[in-house]
């Protein structure tokens, strides 16, 4: 049985291309910089399946894809996919959402305490030697702990702020 043919327009990591090898025939654009478009709609023309990120699917795109049946999105959102137009021409669309939710509250949690704390702003002001001895209470910032927070929206996002 022939394997489904992919092309693998963002570089990913050496596990997921390992995995995909498994099941499918692949080709990748290995470079950092981005595919022209016009390189794409080559690769485009015997492939089923699209691994992206972010690429702009229209018809257009989809004109110069016959074969394709799935585009993969190596993201949380789906909004560089025309719906109505992978609709219209049978192609499935993924995305993959929930894989930043704690990468994002970790974040978000690191500025609470760094803005709270006054951390790259006094990291400046001593590496720009304005620290003195006498420098005192004025740049020790709020302490964090013990301290109530609100979360506006309780989304994937702030439900993992919450945790």
């Amino acid at each position: 049985m022939n394997k489904p043919k992919v092309f693998i327009e963002k570089p990913i990591p050496l596990e997921v291309e390992e995995y995909i090898s498994q099941y499918c025939d692949y080709k990748k654009w290995s470079s950092i910089d981005g595919m022209p478009r016009e390189l794409l709609y080559e690769e485009l023309k015997e492939v089923q399946g699209l691994l992206t990120s972010g690429t702009k699917i229209d018809m257009e795109l989809l004109g110069h894809a016959p074969k394709l049946k799935v585009i993969s999105n190596i993201s949380v959102g789906y909004n560089n996919f025309n719906l109505d137009a992978m609709k219209a021409k049978g192609v499935i669309g993924t995305n993959t959402p929930y894989v930043l939710d704690d990468t994002v509250a970790d974040l978000i949690l690191g500025l609470i305490l760094s803005a709270g704390r006054r951390i790259a702003e006094l990291d400046l002001y001593v590496k720009q030697g304005k620290w003195k001895k006498s420098d005192g209470e004025n740049l020790f910032g709020i302490d964090i702990h013990h301290s109530t927070l609100g979360i506006i929206g309780m989304g994937r996002i702030g439900e993992a702020v919450a945790s």
